[in-house]
């Protein structure tokens, strides 16, 4: 049996963004009593291939801000 064709909408009259909320809506929770903390180490390590990808995705980036640098030597495994 074939389901009953869906009645369109307006594209004005739906929120294609679920997160967009209306202002009918309260929140489920209140977040002003929320607290947050953290429970990273002072140092944080990062491993070489980490690093690598910001290089390679952000190189640019990085070079604009704080200028070219010469590449670092690296011993072939």
């Amino acid at each position: 049996m074939s389901k009953p064709p869906r009645k369109s909408h307006p594209a004005s009259s739906t929120n294609s963004n679920p997160a967009v909320s209306s202002s009918k809506r309260r929140p489920k929770h209140d977040v002003s009593t929320w607290i947050v903390t953290d429970d990273w180490p002072d140092e944080v390590p990062i491993t070489e291939a980490e690093i690598e990808v910001f290089e390679r995705y952000f190189g640019d980036v990085f070079d604009e801000m704080f200028g070219p640098i010469d590449p670092i030597t690296r011993p072939k495994p």
